[in-house]
């Protein structure tokens, strides 16, 4: 996603970023493009923010997260450390460890264990689950020609039919 040229609006962006959010969710397996939003990290004046490669999580991030609601970051600790401040100072939510966390955010692939780490929540309380969002370098429908990463089918209760998705490895 390019970077826009104007500051998030808390109102208008958070509205585009929730609405497509929305659709993906609703069809686990299809590609949903991000729009274009203003930044989220620094300003237009600081284009060469260490923060610009976290543009899109964050708008994502700003979208979900309110002070009602914590986060649990993983990744290389001074990025960790560093983003968890700015996603605080932007959001009111706050950092805790991953088993207490709402949302876990993976700053890279994260292994196939992890997953079972994460409160599953129950048919009761499906709230209580944990959500699990990945920082990845490239997301397609199919594996693309001479491409590391992983092809994940996805079935089950609220897909459809079968999906494929490939996911690189960063």
């Amino acid at each position: 996603m390019p970077l826009a040229a104007a500051r998030f609006d808390a109102v208008r962006d958070t509205q585009k970023i929730f609405r497509v959010l929305l659709e993906a969710l609703s069809r686990p397996g299809q590609l949903y493009e991000l729009p274009r939003v203003g930044f989220v990290f620094g300003s237009t004046q600081t284009r060469s923010s260490a923060f610009n490669h976290f543009q899109p999580l964050g708008a994502v991030l700003a979208t979900l997260l309110d002070h009602e609601v914590t986060f649990c970051l993983l990744g290389q600790e001074d990025a960790v450390r560093d983003l968890s401040i700015q996603i605080t100072d932007l959001t009111s939510s706050h950092s805790t460890g991953r088993e207490h966390a709402n949302y876990v955010v993976s700053l890279q692939a994260p292994d196939a264990s992890l997953v079972s780490q994460l409160n599953p929540g129950n048919l009761l309380y499906p709230d209580t689950s944990t959500t699990l969002i990945c920082l990845i370098s490239d997301l397609a429908s199919r594996a693309p020609d001479k491409q590391n990463g992983t092809l994940l089918a996805l079935e089950g209760p609220g897909v459809a039919e079968r999906q494929t998705v490939w996911v690189a490895d960063t």
